[in-house]
């Protein structure tokens, strides 16, 4: 059901009584708050995207009814704080069910997560975007994560913790950090994953990129390299470190 790009200011608790509906599109409405129960008879739905609404801290989203909810995004409304302060996977914060696979929070006004923040999803989420936030430092990461955008956060230093070897995150396939204010990929901080596809565009502070930041030489240990693409474009690199 796709009601995107309407006027939408709000939806009663009897809108929708639609109990086999799998995917619903509210993004670019008008909304400012959703009760709960709005999402009563709409058990079986999967996808559900709030994108770019007018949604902030006083809107408290709950969507505890959702117990079958595999995708949810809700970028660009100012519920970041409300984020910090409530849990996205507790009943009584978010009420996201733990099995959910794929969240993405791009431009929600974020500036800080507790360290455990994804526990509750650490088996399940495969798929975080987290970009245009104001992050300055990463968190535990979800251990089955196949996908992961940190674009455009004021993100300083990449550390080997972030990405750690005695934890790796064997199925992470495609990450990508543009935008971020890193002044170098130190060598070995990537040597933990096995990835496809790199992003680090637009990193305007980045003047070093160590041929070992997978933990092997690119060209040298080609045999077991696995990247497909890889892309420092719009970067400010002076010299490619040849090994």
């Amino acid at each position: 059901l796709r009601l995107n790009k309407n006027a939408l200011k709000e939806l009663n608790s009897d809108t929708f009584n639609v109990p086999q509906l799998k995917n619903l599109d509210l993004s670019d409405n008008l909304l400012e708050n959703l009760k709960a129960d709005v999402f009563k008879n709409m058990k079986k739905l999967e996808i559900l995207c709030l994108a770019n609404n007018k949604f902030s801290i006083k809107s408290q989203l709950n969507f505890s009814f959702l117990i079958n909810l595999r995708r949810i995004n809700l970028d660009n409304n100012f519920v970041g704080p409300d984020i910090e302060l409530r849990s996205l996977f507790n009943p009584n914060g978010y009420g996201l069910p733990e099995t959910i696979t794929a969240i993405s929070l791009s431009g929600v006004n974020m500036t800080d997560l507790p360290y455990n923040f994804f526990n509750p999803v650490d088996k399940s989420l495969k798929e975080l975007t987290i970009s245009n936030n104001s992050l300055t430092k990463l968190f535990k990461l979800p251990l089955c994560l196949e996908y992961l955008d940190i674009s455009y956060n004021p993100i300083k230093k990449l550390n080997i913790s972030d990405f750690p070897y005695d934890d790796p995150l064997i199925y992470l396939r495609t990450l990508k950090m543009n935008g971020l204010e890193i002044t170098e990929v130190p060598k070995n901080v990537l040597s933990a994953l096995i990835l496809f596809d790199l992003e680090l565009e637009n990193n305007k502070n980045l003047k070093e990129f160590s041929n070992l930041t997978f933990g092997r030489q690119i060209l040298r240990d080609s045999y077991d390299f696995y990247i497909k693409n890889l892309t420092l474009k719009g970067s400010n690199l002076s010299s490619i470190d040849h090994g």
